[in-house]
């Protein structure tokens, strides 16, 4: 009989493997690609090294910036026994560690933007908040946490939860503080480990590949992903990609079934990048701060002119 916590190790390392291939498939039918580049276990990187996500230039819409690497650290859970507290993020014991899970990622994040790019620090987790904490309601769907978390009063309960965190990570400033929570996401209850697999299949479908077969216990994404990292092998350009699925007969057809789409974007979803399912884009979401225009012009001006700009495409 397999423990459970073997079990545990099991499924997350499978849900590790799905959200691998999530971000890779893309590049064998995007052209040109948005993403440049995929790597599982990244060993340069400590924290948020589980994937690692480089888009080609100028990289990916995040409100007023481009963002050129996303970094991942998934955590999946077997049961769902337990909820998370934002007081957990800064508790060593939430993740049986030296350090806390926010002490680790804001270490990381100091050493990464050193470099110079611009990143993102994403914790994915199919936990969910506890109903009574005081950070949900800020979170975003992207998981971004709404700019109120820097300027509520010290005595609200979102302001005791940024001080117990400004307080916790004393190797950082204020500035770099503010910096680091508007590159923070916090993507509580993502996706289950059946809808990883949905995930999986509809990019199979559309690069042209065999798709997972749901009557059968095993799935040759998960075995292979575990092989190569067996192997050593973690970090995956197109090319390499393309040549991968070949030798390993998963590719069906010389060409990917997918049809030119239109997708017009005005909010962010957790983990979909568009450009990944659509060859035609509006991206309007560096118009807007949430919900709310960033100008009284984005309306009346600004998503017309986008508009008609990408009409004749």
């Amino acid at each position: 009989m397999t423990s459970p916590a073997i079990a545990a190790g099991q499924e997350g390392a499978r849900y590790q493997y799905r959200f691998f291939w999530h971000a890779a498939l893309p590049m064998l039918y995007v052209d040109p690609p948005r993403v440049d580049k995929v790597v599982m276990e990244h060993r340069g990187v400590a924290a948020v090294d589980d994937v690692v996500v480089y888009y080609t230039t100028p990289g990916v819409a995040d409100a007023e910036r481009l963002v050129r690497i996303d970094y991942y650290q998934l955590k999946f859970h077997v049961a769902q026994s337990t909820c998370i507290a934002s007081s957990d993020l800064i508790d060593p014991a939430f993740t049986s560690t030296t350090q806390s899970l926010l002490w680790r990622f804001a270490e990381s994040w100091k050493a990464l933007r050193a470099g110079g790019t611009s990143i993102r620090l994403n914790f994915v987790t199919n936990w969910s908040w506890c109903a009574d904490d005081a950070l949900p309601p800020l979170v975003r769907d992207s998981g971004a946490l709404h700019e109120d978390f820097l300027t509520s009063s010290a005595g609200s309960k979102i302001g005791k939860v940024r001080t117990s965190w400004r307080t916790h990570l004393t190797l950082l400033d204020d500035a770099e503080f503010a910096a680091f929570i508007r590159e923070l996401r916090l993507c509580m209850r993502a996706v289950s480990q059946s809808q990883a697999e949905e995930w999986l299949a509809d990019r199979c479908d559309l690069a042209g590949l065999r798709r997972p077969n749901p009557a059968e216990n095993h799935n040759p994404y998960d075995d292979l992903a575990g092989r190569l990292l067996a192997q050593g092998r973690r970090e995956f350009t197109r090319d390499e990609l393309a040549t991968l699925v070949e030798r390993e007969n998963l590719r069906i057809t010389t060409e990917p079934p997918f049809r030119s789409t239109c997708a017009i974007r005005s909010f962010r979803r957790f983990a979909l990048v568009p450009e990944t399912d659509a060859r035609l884009i509006v991206d309007l979401t560096p118009l807007f701060r949430g919900r709310d225009p960033v100008n009284d012009e984005v309306w009346s001006k600004k998503i017309r002119e986008q508009l008609e700009e990408i009409l004749p495409q």
